[in-house]
């Protein structure tokens, strides 16, 4: 059926346009939509349209009028589209008011994952929902979709067109939804609706006839797909326990014989407690299950042993201590984390962390992206009931993946560890930069991604697979692991080589957290500052990375890191912590890109040794060359930071930085360029301040340029900058 035929002639449009209002059929394609629904039996329909045919909008709004007992369900992939949608059906504007305001009251929109209320309100024709939801409802039903569905006689599926985990689960439960409402004598109505849509993919789920009619007449085996979600009360550590041990039990009293291994990601301060919480648990079974851990301190050859070796087997484990492994020998994933939010800020085009409220429908788009993802098998979130008060909404389009990038690498098998996975998927970033073509190509070459990465814009950011139905997956830019995985690969990490690269990636897998921090009242002028000299690396000039390089070049020499931490605490304060987290992981990359190579067949060539500043500098600014912002005024009480690109002006943690910037930006009035690697924006009001809180900088770029013998021009075609000109207006 085709709901586009009718706008053949204006006239007819004009006659459409008024039966629209009017919530009533027009012309044979809707005549006859209206008399299948009117069927005795159930029935699934393939309505296709242009846009603006009312696919998503009149026809379901007129299918719902058609009388008592006509109550219509309609979901959609797009949480911002069917959030229009609904703010249109129920506007009182006399200029937007949809359909002379004749079902403004009787219209709901479901945001919510709530069993026992959806579908009961009274007085309601049309009920707006995402799949997400309708999705994890049906599967949840012990009734096989009855009870969810019982109230309603028509079941719109949108956009089924956009592959997806959800799309798949709907269609595979038509034929037994249909067939049980059939045998009580309460027939459903599903209407399959796409701009675009071909009925040969549809043969996976139904029997397509020579007209494209689905035939519901025969038994079509499938395996429905899984979306499993489970919800914490609370954040507290000893509550996720429990809640953590209630989801444990179930999934292997439901699932025990399927599963052959389940991987815990925890926060990393409390896998040990966890894992002996849980010791010796579920030794019972007729397959008892392993209790497992991966350590800080295990090699590659240990984790992968952990991974592998046994049959059944439940591994707790954090993201930072998942480098080097693959999940080959996993098929479920439990994810336990606090969800703080980066979303991306239009004002300067690219991701920032902020606390930002997620609504439980946004909460479970991106559940579903990462399941989906995964190759394994399921994919559990054990979220905190305070994420879902304390955030504000956001449009889906702006969220990243915050910690999630972390475990969709892990779940992919990007980590190839001792047996790469050869999987492949479209890669869509959000900006489009084409840098990040560069960024991946070395994973490319080993296999990992498709040859060529998909670009999309910001307003179609819906989770979802492409058309084919290929795996997608979406990389909020400057996100730290991605920059720490991608960038170590870009720029060639020759292994025992080049420890810049090596150290430049540990470090930016942490990017809000600074390794060391100047103590307050400090100034770079002080007698105690000076000692840094010995690192053979002019600090001043190169900002608080390159100080944090040599930082870790002198302790991952050093055996005792005491009197290294002793010589400078007059003037430093040191993240403990983070520095051995650093230093590990900056082992474990070594390891991982031995293994990497060796397995996926592919050297990575080597970096000379000769090594300069100058070249750190470009690589550097290379990496993060959007992330350009300039000291545009000094003034009595500070400095103001411009983003070079979008003019916004961000604010600088002074009491964090090493660097004395006011006083750099009173002594320089022609003002230094500097590259930020992190922003803050913590107010989530529109007129907030952005916070820079990792960054690094040039002291005086016209004498980084007379030094080197090159310019401003020479600077934006070597580092082939996404918009070129844009840096020709900084003066510095």
């Amino acid at each position: 059926m085709n709901a586009s035929l009718l706008f053949a002639e204006q006239a007819r449009i004009d006659l459409a346009h008024a039966a629209q209002r009017r919530l009533q059929p027009f012309g044979d394609e809707q005549e006859r939509l209206c008399r299948i629904v009117k069927g005795k039996k159930s029935s699934v329909t393939i309505l296709t349209g242009d846009i603006g045919t009312g696919k998503s909008t009149f026809i379901p709004a007129m299918l719902s009028q058609l009388g008592r007992g006509f109550k219509t369900l309609l979901s959609h992939p797009n949480l911002p589209a069917i959030t229009a949608n609904y703010n249109w059906m129920t506007s009182n504007q006399p200029s937007t008011m949809f359909a002379c305001g004749k079902i403004a009251g009787r219209v709901e929109f479901i945001t919510k994952y709530e069993p026992y209320e959806f579908g009961e309100t009274r007085n309601v024709d049309l009920t707006l929902t995402t799949h997400s939801i309708i999705s994890g409802l049906i599967t949840n039903d012990d009734e096989d979709g009855l009870d969810i569905l019982q109230n309603y006689r028509i079941f719109f599926i949108d956009d089924v067109h956009v592959s997806s985990v959800e799309v798949e689960n709907l269609l595979l439960r038509i034929k037994i939804i249909s067939q049980k409402r059939d045998s009580v004598n309460n027939p459903i109505h599903f209407i399959l609706s796409s701009s675009h849509m071909d009925p040969e993919p549809f043969k996976r789920y139904f029997e397509i006839g020579e007209d494209n009619e689905i035939l519901l007449k025969s038994i079509i085996s499938g395996r429905s797909s899984r979306i499993a979600r489970h919800y914490a009360k609370s954040h507290v550590p000893r509550q996720r326990q429990k809640e953590l041990r209630l989801l444990l039990d179930k999934l292997i009293k439901e699932d025990g014989v399927s599963i052959t291994g389940i991987i815990v990601f925890l926060p990393h301060t409390e896998v040990d407690e966890v894992y002996e919480s849980f010791a010796g648990r579920y030794t019972k079974y007729n397959e008892p299950f392993s209790i497992l851990k991966l350590c800080h301190y295990m090699e590659i050859d240990e984790q992968y042993d952990v991974i592998s070796t046994q049959e059944k087997k439940i591994i707790f484990t954090s993201s930072q201590l998942m480098v080097g492994v693959t999940c080959q020998h996993i098929n479920t994933v439990v994810i336990c984390r606090t969800h703080d939010i980066k979303a991306f800020e239009r004002d300067i085009d690219q991701s920032a962390w902020g606390r930002f409220e997620v609504s439980r429908v946004q909460v479970e788009e991106q559940v579903s992206a990462i399941g989906r993802l995964s190759p394994f098998g399921t994919c559990h979130f054990l979220f905190t009931e305070e994420i879902y008060n304390n955030f504000k909404e956001r449009h889906p389009s702006e969220l990243s993946l915050g910690d999630g990038m972390e475990y969709l690498l892990v779940l992919y098998g990007l980590f190839p560890g001792m047996h790469p996975i050869k999987g492949s998927m479209d890669l869509i970033t959000y900006p489009s930069h084409y840098v990040f073509m560069t960024q991946t190509q070395k994973l490319r070459k080993m296999g990992f991604l498709k040859e060529k990465t998909v670009m999309e814009p910001i307003i179609n950011a819906s989770f979802s697979t492409t058309e084919a139905g290929e795996r997608v997956i979406r990389v909020p830019l400057l996100n730290g692991l991605a920059r720490f995985f991608f960038g170590t690969f870009e720029y060639g990490c020759g292994i025992g080589k080049a420890s810049w690269y090596k150290n430049m990636a540990v470090i930016l897998a942490y990017p809000d957290d600074p390794i060391a921090v100047k103590k307050l009242g400090c100034k770079p002028s002080d007698p105690t500052a000076q000692t840094w000299n010995n690192l053979n690396m002019n600090w001043k000039e190169h900002g608080n990375l390159f100080l944090e390089h040599a930082l870790l070049n002198k302790l991952a020499g050093e055996n005792d890191m005491s009197n290294i931490f002793k010589k400078h605490e007059d003037y430093l304060s040191f993240n403990h912590s983070l520095i051995t987290r650093v230093l590990q992981l900056r082992q474990d990359l070594r390891n991982h890109l031995e293994f990497a190579e060796g397995r996926a067949g592919v050297t990575v060539v080597p970096t000379d040794q000769d090594f300069t500043p100058l070249d750190g500098l470009y690589t550097l600014m290379n990496m993060a060359q959007w992330q350009i912002c300039q000291l545009s005024k000094s003034s009595e009480k500070g400095f103001v930071c411009k983003h070079a690109q979008s003019q916004v002006e961000f604010s600088i943690n002074q009491n964090d930085a090493i660097i004395d910037y006011s006083l750099m930006a009173k002594k320089q009035p022609e003002v230094p360029l500097i590259i930020f690697l992190s922003i803050s924006k913590f107010n989530p009001e529109p007129n907030a301040k952005y916070v820079i809180s990792h960054l690094h900088n040039i002291l005086d770029m016209q004498q980084f340029f007379d030094d080197n013998g090159t310019n401003l021009d020479d600077l934006g075609r070597s580092l082939k900058l996404r918009k070129p000109n844009d840096i020709k207006t900084i003066t510095p």
